[in-house]
């Protein structure tokens, strides 16, 4: 099976994240690269990535297992959607951004809106993106 996810804002890119048979990539959100196939996430799910990176920082000691990590960001996500019900391709794609903004000392440079929308929460420990 295949997934993909998009954010299309008009005069700014969101990430893509892809699935396909197993491998995760991360590409454009341009539409002339992942056409119109994709799916939108919900209006939760940038808040649900920002507060969540943000609980992960702020988790005194910060966790360095990838358990852990995996624990607390099934914890923290769910409380910012209704019902705790997170669809399950938003859910993928959260722990896959929140672990990689989280460990990574630099993210994709596509990840710019999400970098700026996590900073304007967080304030402090936002990854730098990867210059190319």
């Amino acid at each position: 099976m295949s997934m993909s996810l998009y954010y299309d804002a008009g005069d700014r890119e969101y990430p893509t994240l892809m699935n396909t048979g197993g491998l995760n990539s991360i590409l454009s959100a341009s539409k002339a690269v992942g056409g119109d196939t994709g799916i939108e996430p919900t209006e939760h799910f940038f808040d649900a990535i920002a507060y969540t990176f943000h609980w992960l920082q702020s988790y005194r000691p910060l966790p360095t297992n990838r358990e852990q990590i995996r624990e607390e960001i099934e914890n923290e996500m769910e409380t910012h959607y209704p019902n705790e019900k997170v669809p399950s391709h938003e859910r993928w794609a959260i722990h896959l951004i929140v672990t990689q903004m989280y460990l990574a000392p630099d993210v994709p440079s596509e990840w710019e809106p999400i970098v700026a929308y996590c900073d304007s929460i967080t304030g402090f420990s936002v990854p730098d993106l990867k210059s190319e």
